[in-house]
């Protein structure tokens, strides 16, 4: 018997109720999930804002730096009020946030931080299904480019993973190549999960901001304080909206077009970074390196603008911010200098004009070359990093800039080239200390473009026969050490006829008596120290006399008491050293004449005591074998 239509539409009715009530049940409880989302959100927003309290308020140092006119306001507290507001009203508290951050960043693009924005977009993210889509593609375009950046970063591979490793207290030189690879991988592999298989991804990103929480937070580094409460939100967010994710994958192709035009945005525009069109804290460069760098030099001081200024965030590292900041602080002459290690992108180099803009010059330019300005150049963190690697110590002077390099490990020829190649790259390289390497010409030729080289020591190097030569084409060259290492005399007066070559040290060298007469008469030398080497007397008497010259060391010579007939003729000689010569008391009288004469070093020679006592008669000021050679530079 068939059964009455009503009765057949009321089971039908009743089939569906339990469907619709799980439907029901679901957007309620989704709606509660996503407002709880939004408050802890909200709140970890508020720990960020609080953290970096100074940025988001009027302000001396640094300067604030407005994309367009607007008047110098506090947004701290107005900012809390927003994210408080969302108690009450969810959506509204969420567009008065927005727009109120949009205007402070606006005012301010030292503002422009990721983690801040970041937490912006996931509060937009729980405002509905349609807002949450577009956070869903947010994260996966954040944790992909994460990901790539770091892949296409040769920092990255080097100074960056080392350095993060072991300011995280492990060991750098054995992981960071591994960690790199491996860091790089996981955060491409969870931002493609993410797009392709959205709840397949919700535990790998869980686990990436928690460990990157942890390996920040006083339990490990204590460092960069304002992202702990975006990577505790962003661990949370992530399991709340890739688990509600409803399809297998994010698929863009069924959104209108607007939605699709910002997931276009999102996925394409941190390429932009590459060719110095975004900003990196825009496009996603987390940890990764190869950003720019810039340094505002003055008369007396640097002062690095990238990286952190005194604030709880790091300096939106853009060439653009660097050159606004320049000229918001700089004096007229002084100088900027903008190092940026991306492929195809030169380093830019200004000067501040009296009208207070930043005038772009050439390098030549930027490096005066009489040396009337004192002017640096930035490192590559990556070459410092890859010099040390290779055994060089390198120390900073007192603004952090590498001006002394030293080498004593033995290294293999196929090495040093490389090595030497990037020392060439030091700019601001004053002292360089090398013992026991073979150095060629090519090495040599390679270092003359070091124009800041003032003190050069090679002791018991293996050096080319021209090395003198070579080596008088360092411009800035002051002090030359050459202890042990054995070389010709050609370059000798080419040399020593620099106006800036003070010091010489050739002790227990091949330093001959044909090496003596090749020495300039023009020479500007305070010291001259040759001792134990093949100079005899004759070569001594042939010698110039060197005016300038304060402290002479001879020790160690084969000379007789003939040798020191030329001395008193230098007049300003301060400091002698005859130790282990074959003098006589009958020099007695030709070193009486040394009248400018302080120290003088007799020990292990045959002049008696009667003799010294008649050289004190007649120089009664004259220090005799009381002091040790002084090995400083001269006054």
């Amino acid at each position: 018997m068939a059964r009455p239509r009503t009765t057949q539409r009321v089971n039908a009715h009743s089939e569906h109720v339990p469907g619709a009530f799980a439907r029901w049940y679901q957007q309620v409880s989704r709606s509660v999930e996503n407002y709880s989302l939004l408050l802890f959100v909200a709140v970890c927003q508020a720990a960020t804002l609080l953290v970096s309290w100074p940025v988001w308020n009027v302000r001396a140092a640094p300067p604030l730096l407005p994309l367009i006119w607007f008047p110098e306001i506090s947004f701290g507290i107005p900012l809390l009020l927003t994210l408080l507001a969302m108690v009450a009203w969810p959506r509204l508290g969420v567009a008065a946030h927005l727009t109120l951050l949009g205007i402070a960043m606006l005012a301010d693009q030292l503002r422009l931080q990721p983690q801040v924005i970041s937490l912006a977009v996931l509060m937009l993210g729980c405002v509905n299904e349609r807002t949450a889509y577009l956070a869903r593609w947010y994260l996966a375009s954040m944790w992909l480019w994460a990901g790539l950046h770091k892949f296409l970063s040769p920092e990255w591979y080097g100074y960056q993973s080392w350095w993060f490793l072991e300011q995280c207290g492990f060991d750098g030189d054995t992981w960071h190549l591994p960690f790199a690879i491996a860091v790089a991988l996981f955060e491409t592999a969870v931002g493609l999960l993410a797009m392709f298989a959205p709840r397949l991804a919700v535990w790998p990103a869980v686990a990436l901001h928690l460990g990157l929480l942890l390996l920040l937070s006083p339990l490990v580094r204590n460092f960069n304080e304002s992202v702990w409460p975006w990577n505790l939100a962003t661990a949370v967010a992530a399991y709340v909206l890739l688990r509600q994710s409803s399809v297998n994958r994010l698929n863009w192709k069924d959104s209108g077009w607007p939605t699709q035009l910002v997931i276009a945005t999102l996925l394409f525009s941190p390429a932009l970074f590459y060719v110095g069109l975004l900003n990196p804290h825009l496009a996603f460069v987390l940890y990764s390196g190869n950003m720019p760098r810039a340094i505002h030099i003055s008369a007396d001081s640097y002062h690095h603008l990238d990286g952190w200024t005194g604030l709880t965030v790091p300096f939106p590292d853009s060439p653009r911010l660097f050159i606004q900041h320049f000229e918001r602080t700089a004096k007229p002459g002084e100088r900027l200098h903008i190092a940026d290690p991306r492929w195809g992108i030169s380093d830019r180099y200004f000067i501040k004009s009296a009208t207070g803009e930043a005038a772009e010059v050439s390098r030549a330019a930027y490096l005066p070359e009489n040396g009337s300005v004192r002017v640096l150049e930035l490192e590559d963190l990556q070459l410092l990093w890859q010099l040390r690697q290779a055994g060089y110590r390198l120390e900073p002077s007192g603004f952090e800039i590498i001006t002394k390099a030293t080498y004593s490990s033995p290294a293999l020829a196929s090495q040093r080239a490389e090595v030497v190649m990037l020392l060439t790259r030091l700019h601001n390289l004053q002292e360089l200390h090398l013992q026991r390497q073979i150095v060629t010409d090519q090495d040599l030729r390679q270092l003359s473009v070091l124009r800041r080289l003032e003190l050069v020591e090679m002791n018991r190097c293996q050096l080319p026969e021209n090395a003198l030569e070579r080596l008088a084409e360092l411009r800035a060259l002051a002090w030359l050490d050459l202890e042990g290492s054995n070389f010709s005399c050609v370059g000798l007066r080419q040399l020593t006829a620099r106006s800036n070559l003070q010091v010489l040290k050739i002790a227990h060298t091949n330093f001959s008596d044909d090496c003596a007469a090749q020495v300039s008469t023009d020479s500007k030398l305070q010291w001259l120290h040759i001792n134990d080497t093949q100079v005899t007397s004759a070569g001594l008497l042939r010698l110039p006399v060197l005016p300038h010259c304060q402290w002479l060391s001879l020790a160690g010579n084969d000379i007789g008491n003939a040798a020191l007939i030329n001395l008193p003729q230098w007049p300003r000689l301060e400091i002698l050293d005859l130790s282990r010569t074959k003098l006589t008391d009958d020099a007695i009288p030709t070193l009486s004449q040394l009248q400018s004469c302080q120290k003088i070093f007799l020990s292990g020679t045959q002049i008696s005591s009667a003799g010294k006592a008649r050289l004190r008669r007649a120089l009664p000021d004259l220090n005799i074998d009381d002091e040790p050679v002084i090995e400083g530079p001269p006054n």
